[in-house]
Order: structure tokens, then sequence, then C-alpha cells
């Protein structure tokens, strides 16, 4: 009977948070048809409240944990960075092929391409209205797709835990079923990968570090007066912190084949 229930209580979460999305999605689109930076960054606030109250109401409070509790299974280091270092690892393949391009073809195009399509112009408010609407992005992915998903689903199978999480994600990130966007560069890494990683590491801070550090949009905002040197950077620092953590891994990864044998 118990068993019974949390199914049906992990259905009932899946079903109604994306009814949630794309019904809020439909009635934003009609009302305001094309929404300035106020507007859209309230209708992502009010579309985030409406998302936290049903992780309430079918899990409970998704942030009630703590990221940095003492743990010493990875160079006795916390939950959070070993949970970072995995994640960072998985998209090692996602970071480095901006860096071929940026080397064979120079930073013109990936600048150009980067730019938001909301965005006109660059102005001195955009970076801080980009820290707070990929932020509140961040959570919803990282805490409500992954993190609530996977703890409903996945507590006595694992696998399931990861497709649910990752097919959530699939199907309500940039409102495929009715823009039809089925983006497989996201559903990959921002989807599988990081269903994945939680299912390892279990630690959402983790995932929406990556995911704020992964966004290429939120960095233009920032960086974009800077200049495509400065753009280019970015990418070779996020593919440096890809590799440091697969180093660290393997060598975790050798050294306890070596201790079991």
């Amino acid at each position: 009977m118990v068993k019974r229930y949390r199914e049906l209580k992990a259905i009932g979460y899946f079903v109604t948070f994306t009814l949630v999305i794309y019904a809020s999605s439909i009635l934003y689109g009609r009302l305001v048809s094309t929404p300035g930076l106020l507007s859209r960054l309230l209708m992502e606030l009010s579309g985030f409240v409406a998302l936290y109250l049903v992780v309430r109401v079918f899990y409970g409070n998704p942030f009630g944990f703590n990221p940095f509790a003492s743990n010493r299974s990875l160079f006795y280091t916390s939950p959070y960075v070993e949970g970072l270092t995995h994640v960072l690892a998985l998209l090692l393949l996602g970071n480095v092929i901006p860096v071929i391009i940026i080397v064979v073809s120079g930073a013109s195009q990936i600048y150009l391409d980067a730019k938001p399509s909301f965005v006109a112009e660059w102005n001195s408010y955009l970076p801080w209205y980009a820290l707070a609407h990929w932020t509140l992005v961040g959570l919803t992915v990282a805490y409500f797709f992954h993190s609530a998903t996977y703890e409903l689903f996945g507590r006595k199978n694992r696998f399931i835990g990861v497709v649910s999480s990752a097919t959530l994600f699939a199907i309500n990130y940039n409102l495929p079923l009715i823009s039809a966007h089925w983006n497989m560069w996201d559903i990959l890494f921002f989807g599988l990968a990081f269903s994945y990683s939680y299912s390892v590491k279990r630690n959402p801070l983790a995932l929406l570090t990556a995911y704020l550090l992964s966004e290429v949009p939120m960095w233009w905002c920032i960086l974009s007066p800077l200049g495509e040197r400065v753009f280019a950077l970015y990418f070779f620092l996020r593919f440096a912190l890809s590799v440091g953590s697969f180093i660290i891994l393997v060598r975790l990864w050798l050294k306890r084949k070596k201790d079991c044998r």
C-alpha cells in the first residue's frame, strides 16, 4: 500500500509539474506577446514559485539539506566539491567542442551565436538580469527537475530515477512539445549527464553551479563588453575545470582499483 502511494505521488508530481510549466507558458504568451526584460523576469519568478509549490505538495522542501556536510570520500573534501568535480568531468565533451571551434575558426562566430535572442543590445543592467534569470532556471533544473524527481522515482531503482528525471527535463526544458525545439545538446548534458551525476553524488547545489558555469548566454551578458577574446577565455577556463575534474576522477578510480587488488 505504501509503495503504491509513493508511485502515485511520483507520477502525480511528473504530470502536475509538466502541466504547470506548459499552462503557465501558454498563459504568459497570450498575456504578453513581446515581454521586456523586467516582464520576463517577473514571469520567470512567478513560474518558479508555482513549481516550488508543486514540489512542496508532492515531495517536500527541496532545499532542506546541507551540501557542505563533512565527507571524507574524495580527498577529504565536502560532498559539494565531490559532486561538482563529478558533474564537470561528465561535461568534458561538451566543453571541449567550443574550444576546438575557437582554435580552428576564431571566437567571432561563437561570440555572435551566444547573444540571447531576446536581447537587443548590451546595457549596464543586463548582467544583473542574467544572473537573476539563469539562477532561477538553474534552481529549477537542479532541484526540481533532477533532485526532487530522482528522490520520488529512484528510491528503490536508480535506473528509473535517472530515466525519470532526464525525461522530465527533456519534455519541459525549452517547451519542446509546443515549440518543437528538441535541443539534443541540452538533453544530453543538462538532462542525462546531470541526472546520472545526481544519482551518484546526490548534491543539487553542485548541479546548480555546473549549470551556471555552462550557460553561455548568461556569460555573454556578463562578458560581452570585454570583447571576443575575453569571452573566448571563458570557454578555455570552463574546459580547464572539466579536464582537471576528469583527471581527479580517473586518479580516484585507479586508486580504488588498486586498493581492491
